[in-house]
């Protein structure tokens, strides 16, 4: 079955440097890698999922407020993130990787890391430039850079000044699998590289002259939406929402259809839904991303290392479980918090090449002690210690000591991984396990 392992474990360390010294590495990043700097969806993917079986006029409309508002609690904030300071985590981590990949000593491993991310935002790319490490997104051309996934696979090598010996260079190869904010469609066949601020300010502006006389009413709509339980979203709570929400045709035609048209032609993303697409073009390269994921990880000596994921997207999860009948395949999940434990032990909990990652109590302050109830033992202390007097920002700030985090990630790579030797190539226990 899955395994829990310690994040300052010894034993967990020394089988950390042997899995990454003698591997294939590969990364699965989710919407905690940007945390906190972009809102989630809440509500939206539920509400979405219900009011697509019908398409009344008051539906249609309240599908184009939720599009305008992930649009500025999701993707609108990218811009105002996308510097040194705010990306100060997600560069760190970046450079860990760079260091590993210069630091393995591997004859028969390339100099390679591949990045799969279900996130639209440029914050890895711009950590990517900021730790001056080269990386391959796809995108090739300079006057019209466009996307095409054959042009992924590629090494780059450097010859030494004044000599004839060729060094290969390290490279990150990143796949957004959910595609991005830079994509725009340049024909029926062809995504080319955009300006996102362009597209950010453009939409943001035009939009908001369309909807002027309906500020108050998206308002009112939305408040509602955003603080509602998530398990009393459902038909009947929609429709009590929508009661007194007029949408006339003329509204319908000039305000809430175009908003919605704006918004699929501005951003080539999916959908927050399960049917995750508007656009032909999209849809054919999220199955061959998804096809590239699936080949990388029914290779020999592979290992995926999961963060900020939560597996909700049904397709990737589904070829995630029928990769791990691969068993030279280590995936290694490094869980945010004590209940994300259970939802991942739920969904591969039969699978003993799946490692679950979490803090370790003795040394770094978490609720973890490895038993069954370490959710509700945790929440218990928390509402107890608040009962008791003390204030609820100091049980939030030891709360928060207890996360997995990305910071917390990055601590570890530092002081528990680049701090280890890495020997030339050598047998280990993980890296000859399917010869």
């Amino acid at each position: 079955m899955a395994q829990i392992k310690y994040l300052y474990d010894e034993q967990f360390i020394s089988d950390m440097v042997e899995l990454i010294e003698s591997n294939s590495i590969n990364f699965l990043l989710g919407a905690g890698f940007s945390a906190p700097l972009l809102g989630t969806l809440g509500n939206i993917e539920k509400v979405m999922e219900i009011i697509k079986k019908d398409k009344n006029n008051k539906y249609v409309a309240l599908e184009s407020i939720l599009y305008l508002k992930f649009f500025e609690e999701c993707i609108y904030p990218i811009d105002q993130h996308a510097n040194k300071t705010d990306l100060k985590a997600q560069i760190e981590f970046i450079s860990m990787i760079k260091h590993i990949l210069n630091k393995r000593e591997s004859a028969t491993l390339h100099k390679q890391v591949n990045i799969f991310t279900t996130n639209y935002d440029v914050f890895l790319e711009l950590s990517f430039e900021e730790a001056n490490i080269v990386y391959n997104d796809g995108f090739v051309g300079r006057i019209i850079p466009y996307f095409s996934t054959a042009h992924y696979n590629m090494i780059f090598e450097k010859q030494v000044l004044f000599s004839d010996r060729v060094t290969e260079i390290p490279i990150v190869n990143l796949f957004k699998i959910h595609g991005s904010i830079t994509w725009k469609k340049y024909s029926d066949s062809r995504f080319c590289y955009g300006d996102y601020k362009q597209s950010l300010n453009e939409f943001n502006t035009h939009v908001h002259e369309l909807i002027d006389t309906k500020k108050d009413e998206i308002r009112e709509i939305w408040e509602k939406v955003k603080g509602a339980n998530w398990n009393e979203v459902n038909k009947l709570f929609i429709d009590e929402l929508l009661e007194n929400f007029n949408v006339e045709d003329a509204d319908l035609n000039n305000i809430w259809k175009p908003l919605t048209k704006m918004y699929q032609e501005s951003f080539k993303i999916v959908n927050p839904t399960k049917e995750k697409f508007s656009d032909t073009l999209l849809d054919k390269n999220y199955y061959e991303l998804l096809r590239i994921y699936s080949n990388e990880l029914e290779k020999n000596n592979v290992i995926l290392m999961v963060f900020g994921f939560s597996f909700a997207d049904e397709h990737i999860h589904e070829i995630t479980l029928r990769a791990l009948n691969n068993p030279s395949l280590i995936m290694i999940i490094f869980a945010y918090q004590v209940k994300d434990i259970n939802s991942f032990m739920d969904k591969f909990e039969l699978l003993n090449n799946v490692w679950i990652v979490t803090l370790d109590k003795e040394k770094n302050g978490s609720v973890i002690e490895g038993d069954e109830t370490l959710c509700e033992e945790a929440e218990t202390e928390e509402t107890e210690e608040i009962e008791g007097g003390k204030n609820e920002e100091e049980v939030a700030c030891a709360v928060q000591e207890t996360k997995l985090d990305l910071m917390q990630l990055n601590k570890f790579l530092s002081s528990s991984i680049l701090s280890k030797k890495f020997g030339k190539e050598r047998e280990t226990r993980y890296g000859y396990r399917n010869t």
